[in-house]
């Protein structure tokens, strides 16, 4: 199944619909939350923690309101959190480790990168369609000359082994993957596994 096929091919509001159909394992890593300790500083927390200081489980669909009690984008009543994930944006640098542990397992092949025409500059990169909105597509690397070419909806390896969505109306980057070989996934970057049709979150 080709690369646009795959995207085309999963359910909108869905995992499918972010990485695509048709992989054999799909990955979530939730982007960490902000908390503050005694001392002023600031630095990022786990949502396994979030939720523990809350005595709720944290599952591998879990929503950030089921594991914080917050909705988001809602002021904190919380002297300990401070900041919710960044929704699709790469503040701990969380794309580059996904990609270098990646990369490394599947050398070879290029990496596409995606982005909603609607927010970037549309130049003589191709532009498809799919589940209804327009995506500009360019190489890895190359100069797409606005924000979104930081966080692209969509990174895929043009031999379809992988991709990784940055959606940002999400606050969890995902992964699908072909393929059993081992990947080193990056060391304290939270993870679990997560079904096809499980909603985005």
């Amino acid at each position: 199944m080709d690369l646009l096929n795959r995207l085309s091919a999963g359910a909108f509001g869905r995992v499918t619909g972010a990485v695509g159909d048709g992989w054999d394992t799909y990955l979530r890593f939730p982007h960490p939350a902000w908390a503050m300790s005694v001392e002023g500083r600031v630095y990022p927390v786990s949502w396994w923690e979030v939720g523990a200081r809350r005595g709720v489980g944290f599952r591998p669909n879990s929503s950030w309101f089921e594991v914080s009690g917050y909705r988001p984008h809602a002021d904190f009543a919380d002297d300990w959190l401070v900041a919710e994930p960044e929704c699709g944006r790469d503040s701990t640098g969380i794309t580059a480790d996904l990609k270098h542990a990646l990369t490394v397992a599947y050398t070879g092949g290029e990496v596409l990168c995606a982005a909603w025409a609607e927010h970037t500059i549309v130049g003589t990169q191709p532009t498809v369609s799919i589940h209804g909105k327009n995506y500009v597509w360019w190489l890895d690397g190359e100069d797409s000359g606005d924000f979104p070419a930081r966080w692209p909806h969509v990174l895929m390896d043009t031999l379809g082994r992988w991709a990784i969505s940055l959606d940002i109306d999400s606050m969890s980057h995902y992964v699908g993957v072909l393929g059993t070989r081992a990947v080193r996934w990056p060391v304290g970057r939270e993870r679990t596994e997560v079904s096809p049709d499980d909603r985005l979150n």
